[in-house]
């Protein structure tokens, strides 16, 4: 007859999940562009974000992957111990102290977490900065 619906729906979300997760991150490295724009106070819209980003779109999708990956599996690592030890209520980011007496470990694997994802951030903040640089304000006629 067929494997349980359940199961079922759990292979299509594990074949979906990085099909869609590859294609958002694609869309974002398109128009990332228009962030460092807009923090130098630029006009720069989608259009001209996709526009500028022409031909590097696979380029700027490995570039944020790889800025991104090491840190996010350092956070999957994290969590998979917290989550392993008991000691964590899952991806809320909710740290729970019981009577355990492992409060520390939830609190530094809590505060982890936390840096790993402003690290995180912070590389792919620079990553469209530096796409920003290269891609757009190169085209543009008014810079020197």
């Amino acid at each position: 007859m067929g494997a349980p619906q359940t199961l079922s729906l759990q292979l299509q979300g594990f074949i979906l999940l990085p099909g869609m997760t590859v294609l958002w991150l694609y869309l974002l490295s398109r128009f990332s562009q228009m962030l460092p724009a807009a923090a130098l106070d630029e006009a720069l819209g989608a259009r001209a974000s996709w526009r500028a980003t022409t031909g590097n779109g696979v380029r700027l999708l490995a570039a944020y992957l790889m800025a991104g990956l090491p840190a996010l599996a350092l956070v999957g690592l994290l969590a998979a111990f917290a989550l392993w030890r008991g000691h964590w209520d899952g991806f809320g980011g909710n740290v729970a102290a019981t009577q355990d007496g492992y409060a520390v470990e939830r609190a530094l694997t809590g505060l982890g977490i936390a840096f790993l994802r402003l690290a995180s951030a912070a590389l792919l903040a620079t990553v469209a900065a530096e796409a920003y640089r290269h891609l757009v304000r190169r085209q543009s006629p008014h810079q020197t």
